[in-house]
């Protein structure tokens, strides 16, 4: 048994995978169809069925175009098809109307893998008290993280108030019940409203709980933890990951932050070599714990 074989059968977690499998091949896949563009024409003679699209029979001469194309995207390669982590309509219907989907450098959007999900959610989760208590994501993703908190046993009581900046995402995550998106971008975005002509300073709003995978590219990942420790109440809990480059760079953020983690008393641990290869990046990563 694997380490998440032995989480789920701790924390009591459905595998609902085969049951998904199921529900695919019930999926029968149309062809996409239309396009001006060569890009366009060809991915319109694609197949598309739930989160996957199926190359035709013929080869596309510009195949590596179409490959690239669907891989910006989001998509994994797999045996004359390409996967999305979700329904591939949105990101397709994009491409279609010629529009850029390259969410890995327009957005920094590397999906959270499932097994550590649920380890962020297992330690922001413990002593969590669903009753009094409010969590944050602030970067959603595709709800990785999000969907690993409401495995827990109370999730029909669990609201979870978000941001993300992807709007393909977003349409995702706003199909997730007891989901409340507060905006778009959480470093910059302060106002939202709530009733016409009624807005609020939404930097005002605190969290027992924030459980984050936040960019990492130009010390993003430090400017988000150190928003989320604004964002997080006296006696909260930030559960993030982060890159490893500030433990070891030179730059004025870095070493500042290196020493404020230290103050404040944070626990980092390593995450697993790898963990992000099936997300489409080898980058070095850790876990921050930080208790307020």
């Amino acid at each position: 048994m694997n380490h998440t074989e032995k989480f789920n059968r701790i924390m009591g977690y459905a595998d609902a995978s085969h049951k998904a499998k199921k529900e695919q091949k019930k999926l029968i896949p149309t062809i996409i169809g239309g396009g001006e563009t060569d890009l366009q024409i060809s991915i319109g003679k694609c197949r598309m069925s739930g989160n996957i699209v199926y190359l035709p029979k013929e080869n596309l001469a510009n195949y590596a175009d179409v490959r690239k194309a669907l891989i910006n995207a989001g998509a994994t390669y797999k045996t004359n098809s390409f996967i999305f982590p979700n329904d591939a309509k949105p990101y397709i219907d994009r491409l279609m109307q010629g529009k850029s989907v390259n969410i890995k450098k327009e957005f920094q959007f590397f999906a959270t893998p499932k097994a550590l999900a649920e380890e962020l959610a297992a330690f922001a989760m413990k002593d969590f008290d669903c009753s009094t208590m409010t969590i944050l994501e602030p970067s959603a993703g595709q709800g990785a993280i999000i969907n690993a908190l409401f495995e827990f046993d109370f999730k029909d009581e669990l609201i979870v108030h978000a941001y993300e900046l992807m709007d393909v995402n977003r349409g995702i995550l706003e199909k997730i019940k007891d989901v409340v998106i507060l905006g778009n971008d959480f470093l910059s975005q302060n106002q939202y409203s709530k009733k016409e002509h009624s807005t609020i300073d939404i930097r005002e709003i605190q969290f027992d709980r924030i459980v984050a995978n936040p960019p990492f590219s130009k010390n993003q990942d430090i400017d988000h933890i150190l928003e989320m420790y604004y964002r997080c109440k006296k006696g909260g809990r930030i559960v993030t990951i982060a890159s490893n480059s500030w433990r070891t760079g030179s730059q004025k953020k870095q070493i500042e932050f290196r020493e404020w983690l230290d103050k404040i008393g944070a626990v980092v641990e390593d995450v697993e070599a790898g963990t992000f290869k099936e997300s489409g990046t080898n980058i070095a990563t850790c876990m921050i714990i930080i208790d307020k």
